[in-house]
């Protein structure tokens, strides 16, 4: 067992690791990859580098972007919805 293995478990306990694994969207100047639980991360189309994770000018945290979005075929716009858990 790696040195600090079970202290980091005890300390990130009840955190959900976002795996970003669910599907990937192609945007001009990078890819975002997304899941279903939290904000999609930003991948860079050169070298593949993780950016960090991408708000879309509107996420805040705790929020998620789909990875069932929908590209209109005319107008080109994505189309997503976030379900955020838990009381008002």
């Amino acid at each position: 067992m790696k040195k600090g293995f079970l202290l980091s478990r005890i300390l990130n306990a009840g955190r959900i690791k976002n795996t970003a694994n669910a599907n990937v969207l192609a945007l001009e100047d990078y890819l975002l990859a997304t899941w279903e639980a939290a904000m999609p991360y930003c991948i860079d189309r050169e070298n593949f580098h993780t950016k960090g994770t991408e708000s879309l000018e509107g996420l805040h945290d705790g929020e998620a972007f789909s990875s069932h979005f929908k590209i209109d075929p005319i107008n080109r716009h994505i189309y997503n919805f976030c379900v955020i858990m838990g009381p008002k």
